[in-house]
């Protein structure tokens, strides 16, 4: 699927082709060994095949679209919000990551292969059924979301369908969900020994396989896009505790706000996006989908791939949440991280918490990095020695500076003061 348009600038000089981990550790290596040695080389090639050109025009991005997405269902205890093309070349990197979020969670030792079990099932009933657009291609509005609350685990799809399915999904959905256990069970291994089998995966069976794992019924909702398309969302629900489906919190009316939050995704043509807690493992699985769906502009890919490990990696390092201070990694820190297109342009935005101490600091560290001008840029970086300074203020940003050469865009940012001790910080970079 080639979820990734091609911007129409053209980069010149081509790059040797690495497997996705030598990049990013040659990438990294770079950095921190030997500076000035591989910067020098890398640079001086880029000047002699590729000469600096003038930035293009800065588009008027929302910039606080960011928090807003990530304050609204903040409450609602989302540990995993993926939106993006689900298709078998991604779908082993989207289950490593929700399992990443579940082997954090010791409170589910017993069930974690029963969520597990559904989420492959939820993900392989999208791959099977969603509708290809017109060019043959998978349509990107698919959605996978992974939420806990203190009852239960709940699991979220979306994926595009054709309009003419929803009287047969709604028929088949609504007879399951008027089973009992024990029928269910029947209808399974009738429809089994009696061989009524699409090649799409036969008669619901998928969503039998999911009722009789969880013991609750099936949660279901359609949302026209035109007279052609819909998008079928399903919620399954998995109880941790031994409360009854009524006591679940989250009425059958309340998650559909998901609904509206899908459609701001898609209004802002947002080809990739994750919330969630971020960490190396699922920073690691987030570059390979991103790899996995771009196109063949290897340029372009390259440059892209190396602003996400930065943009990705100072989440991982730096963030705190928003009421308590920056975790290991291996617990991983609250962000958000999306891909939009703009004309022909790709916007890299990442957002997350930090403590109100730093923001100084940081404002202050992007705008030296903004007010270089461009034509110094790579003096600047090569000469980087002689610019540090004692104050912290004063200290240039290796990762700033990076992000801001590799893009030759001005950097966008924002701070949002959440409370006297904390605020969300956002960045975009513009390719």
């Amino acid at each position: 699927m080639n979820l990734i348009r091609k911007p129409s600038t053209k980069l010149v000089f081509k790059s040797k082709r690495f497997s996705l981990l030598q990049k990013i550790n040659i990438y990294m290596a770079k950095k921190c060994v030997n500076l000035f040695f591989f910067r020098i080389l890398h640079l001086l090639t880029e000047f002699i095949y590729q000469p600096y050109f003038k930035p293009m025009e800065v588009r008027k991005i929302d910039i606080d679209l960011a928090f807003r997405l990530i304050n609204s269902i903040k409450q609602d205890n989302f540990s995993y919000i993926y939106r993006g093309a689900i298709n078998s070349a991604v779908l082993d990197n989207i289950l490593s990551v929700a399992e990443t979020n579940l082997l954090k969670d010791e409170e589910i030792k017993k069930i974690k292969k029963r969520i597990f079990f559904i989420i492959v099932e939820t993900l392989q009933n999208i791959t099977r059924h969603q509708k290809s657009k017109t060019d043959g291609s998978l349509d990107d509005s698919g959605l996978f979301i992974l939420q806990r609350t203190d009852s239960c685990y709940t699991i979220t799809t979306a994926n595009v369908i054709e309009i003419n399915e929803i009287g047969k999904l709604t028929d088949i959905i609504e007879n399951l969900n008027s089973f009992k256990a024990d029928e269910l069970d029947n209808y399974y291994n009738v429809t089994l020994s009696e061989g009524e089998l699409s090649e799409k995966g036969g008669a619901g069976l998928g969503l039998v396989a999911i009722m009789r794992k969880t013991n609750s019924k099936l949660k279901y909702e359609f949302s026209n896009i035109d007279e052609n398309k819909a998008i079928f969302y399903l919620r399954t629900e998995i109880f941790v505790s031994a409360k009854s489906e009524s006591q679940i919190i989250g009425s059958n009316s309340e998650w559909k706000q998901i609904i509206p939050f899908h459609k701001t995704l898609i209004e802002n043509d947002i080809l990739l996006n994750f919330n969630g807690c971020f960490d190396s493992d699922n920073m690691t699985h987030l570059i390979q989908i991103i790899e996995k769906q771009m196109d063949s502009n290897q340029e372009i890919k390259d440059t892209m791939l190396k602003i996400m490990v930065e943009l990705l990696r100072n989440i991982v390092k730096f963030a705190d949440g928003d009421n308590f201070l920056h975790r290991t990694d291996d617990q991983g820190n609250p962000g958000i991280f999306y891909l939009s297109n703009c004309h022909n342009s790709f916007i890299l935005t990442a957002g997350n918490y930090i403590h109100n101490d730093s923001v100084i600091v940081l404002r202050n560290k992007i705008d030296f990095v903004n007010n270089i001008e461009p034509s110094k840029l790579i003096d600047f970086q090569l000469n980087l020695t002689k610019y540090f300074k004692e104050g912290d203020i004063d200290k240039p940003d290796l990762s700033i500076l990076e992000m801001k050469i590799l893009s030759k865009n001005e950097l966008k940012y924002n701070f949002k003061e959440i409370n006297s001790n904390f605020s969300f910080f956002t960045i975009q970079v513009q390719l």
